[in-house]
């Protein structure tokens, strides 16, 4: 997991050549200008993926991981908190190799508070929770960045 300001992502190039062009993009880019969607960016290596959503409860989210794409998580409006989870410890609930998803359970690590100008990188097979509601509740839209590893 990497969390940080947007402003510092160009800090992180250098790791892959598919994570160099999601991070070039996210940083040269006003991502709200971005339609609701799929935005190829790479083609299928690297993607954006816009939503709105209304944040939830913790207890209403299952952690989440993938194997063949990483996320990199922005809130262009809105903040949402995203929990990474303990993966040395895990249990699998739901597998959907097609979507590259599947649902698992874990005790929570890290709590990071998104919202305009964070950066969330959260690497293959890392457990994580996004669209956990805040003090600031409201409709977030928000970017995810799929990145082919």
């Amino acid at each position: 997991m990497i969390y940080d300001k947007l402003s510092n992502a160009k800090r992180y190039l250098g790791f892959s050549p598919n994570l160099d062009a999601a991070l070039r993009y996210i940083a040269e880019h006003d991502l709200n200008e971005l339609p609701i969607g799929k935005t190829s960016i790479l083609g299928d290596q690297v993607y954006a993926v816009v939503s709105m959503l209304q944040p939830e409860s913790a207890e209403e989210i299952r952690y989440e991981i993938h194997e063949r794409y990483l996320d990199i998580q922005l809130d262009i409006f809105g903040t949402e908190r995203i929990d990474i989870g303990d993966s040395s410890h895990m249990d699998i609930l739901e597998e959907n190799p097609k979507n590259d998803l599947t649902f698992v359970k874990c005790n929570t690590l890290v709590e990071c508070t998104m919202g305009p100008g964070n950066f969330l990188i959260i690497r293959t097979e890392e457990p994580h929770k996004p669209g956990i509601a805040t003090s600031k509740n409201g409709t977030i839209k928000k970017c995810i960045v799929k990145v082919h590893i």
